[in-house]
Parts: C-alpha cells; sequence; structure tokens
C-alpha cells in the first residue's frame, strides 16, 4: 500500500491559557506529495461549494471506493471511544448530552493505523499541500485548558443528539481573527511566527480549516439527521449537512457549528461517527492567498462543482 510521508514537529505556546500537563504540542505535517488516486478522485466525484459570510466550505460525495466504504463502517463501528466529548466548556455547566470519543491512546492508535481507506484520507492531505505549495500541519495534538480538551484529531460517535445537544455544542474549531495560543511558523521570514490574531486565510497568512469525514451504521438513514448544522454570526442556522455514509466536508475552522438533532425512530438503534482533522495551510510566500488558490484550482480540476445558495439542507 502506498503510503504518505507525515512529519512531526513541536509547537510552542505563546500563552499561558493552554499551559497545563494534559496539553500536548506535538503536531503532524503532511508532506507535499501529488498523489494520482486523490487528484482523480477529486477530478470525478460530486463536489459542492459554498460560503457563509465570506467563509468556505466544500462537500465531497462519491470519493471513496466502495470497498473502502465497507472498510471504513467497520473501523467505526468496532472503534473504542471510551472519552465523552463536548461541544464547549459552557456546555458541560448547562447539561449536554455528550458524544462518546477516543481517549488519547485510542485517538494515537487510530491515528497510526495504515488502513487503505484512512490513507487515501493522508494522500488527499499531501496532495493539498503539494497543489497549494504550502506546508499542511494539524493543529497541536492536544490543547487543555481546565477540564476541557481540544484534540487535532478526533473521532466522536452518536447514538442521538438531542435538540438541547445542538444549541449547547456550538462551536468553533479555531478563532484566528480573536486569537490561537500557539505559534505558527511564518516560512517566508526567519525565526518568526505569525501574529496571535490574523484574518483567516487572507494574503500571507494561514489558513485554519477543518476536515470532516462521516460513517454511519448500515441501517442509517438521511432522515435521521445527526449530520452538521452550520450557523452564521448571527446565530442564524445557513446549512444543514446530512450524515452520508463515507461524505467529506472541508470548512473554515472558525465557522460555527454543532451535530444535528436526531429524528430516529423509537424502535431503531443507529450509529454515526465523524472523523474531525483540525488543520493549518501555512503559505510559504507573503502574497499567497491560499484560501482563494485552492477555489481557484478545485474548480479548474473540477468542472462540476455545484454552486450552493443558502440556506438550505444537503
Amino acid at each position: 500500500m502506498e503510503k504518505t510521508s507525515i512529519r512531526r514537529s513541536m509547537a510552542v505556546l505563546t500563552s499561558d491559557y493552554y499551559a497545563t500537563p494534559k496539553t500536548s504540542l506535538m503536531t503532524f505535517h503532511f508532506e507535499p506529495e501529488r498523489f494520482n488516486t486523490s487528484y482523480n478522485r477529486l477530478k470525478e466525484g460530486a463536489v459542492s461549494h459554498g460560503t457563509i459570510e465570506g467563509k468556505d466550505f466544500y462537500i465531497w460525495d462519491q470519493f471513496f471506493q466502495e470497498n473502502e466504504r465497507d472498510e471504513l463502517r467497520d473501523l467505526f463501528g468496532n472503534a473504542h471511544y471510551s472519552r465523552f466529548s463536548y461541544g464547549s466548556p459552557e456546555s458541560i455547566e448547562q447539561g449536554q448530552k455528550p458524544a462518546k470519543s477516543m481517549n488519547n491512546a485510542e485517538r494515537w492508535a487510530f491515528f497510526a493505523k495504515s488502513s487503505p481507506a484512512l490513507e487515501e484520507l493522508n494522500k488527499l492531505f499531501s496532495t493539498f499541500a503539494h497543489e497549494m505549495d504550502a506546508d499542511l500541519m494539524t493543529l497541536p495534538w492536544e490543547l487543555c485548558h481546565g477540564i476541557t480538551g481540544s484534540p487535532s484529531v478526533i473521532a466522536n460517535y452518536h447514538e442521538e443528539v438531542t435538540k438541547e445537544s445542538l444549541h449547547l455544542g456550538k462551536h468553533q474549531d479555531c478563532s484566528p481573527s480573536t486569537g490561537i495560543h500557539f505559534g505558527i511558523p511564518k516560512l517566508y521570514a526567519e525565526n518568526e511566527l505569525h501574529g496571535r490574531q490574523f484574518e483567516n486565510g487572507t494574503s500571507g497568512n494561514p489558513w485554519m480549516i477543518s476536515m470532516m469525514l462521516y460513517s454511519t451504521s448500515s441501517n442509517f438513514l438521511p432522515e435521521y439527521k445527526m449530520g452538521t448544522v452550520f450557523f452564521d454570526s448571527k446565530d442564524e442556522l445557513k446549512l444543514q449537512v446530512a450524515c452520508n455514509h463515507a461524505r467529506l466536508i472541508l470548512f473554515e475552522g472558525d465557522i460555527h457549528h454543532s451535530a444535528d438533532a436526531s429524528e430516529i425512530p423509537p424502535d431503531t438503534k443507529v450509529w454515526r461517527t465523524s472523523y474531525v482533522f483540525k488543520l493549518i495551510m501555512n503559505p510559504k510566500r507573503a502574497n499567497q492567498n491560499l484560501k482563494q488558490d485552492f477555489q481557484k484550482w478545485l474548480t479548474s480540476l473540477s468542472p462540476n462543482v455545484t454552486e450552493l445558495s443558502l440556506p438550505l439542507f444537503v
């Protein structure tokens, strides 16, 4: 099995907010390489694009082959989830019903797993880095503050999502405009870090994004919901993404989002997982606008990109 090269590095904290023993500053870089499988799948698959207040999201269907789809269902359905996951510290105080998630050891074993389907996801990240001429890295492995942790790679397992959890779990994966607490190297300046505050994806600045992969039980139907809902800055619902098995969503990490409330019949038992990578696309040149470059490249590669008008359920 052809594999990607992933490099490790250590981030540095730029504030004391996450200065706790549970914080792990290890980051992972997907070395740039053009994989033909990724290129062909992006070119031939179904891609949708839209924006929420100028922030981009992309939805990919038909990226994985049938045998890989079966593999994903088996991997996530049989994984161990011994930790609870909440959308925000406030949601814990207000009684949000949590998702199940992996503890650090389980998460590490899953991330390091050499499975063909998950390796295609790594290849996709390496292809992004190659095509954008950028460094694509994860956030630090785990940023912990108080009783909550924010992992850079996490799998969440749901058998139901209450309406209360939908609202209490609303969160951002990052917020560079209000400030980050760790350093991102400025690759076009020696021994410098990007500022703690910047506008996400503007020229010369990092583009902080999240990639989410869904998996569901074989009896799961889209009308059961439990996908992802996205909101604008006025807290208005703009997008509901159905939880389709093996669907990928890439979105800017500072869009507010949450798990959609479930609508499962009382006598039905199903599950769904979301496997999330919190990523930083870091420019190598001061004049690079990775957000714009990514959209231009993807549109030129996939002329059948569907432009979505909001609000909608898709």
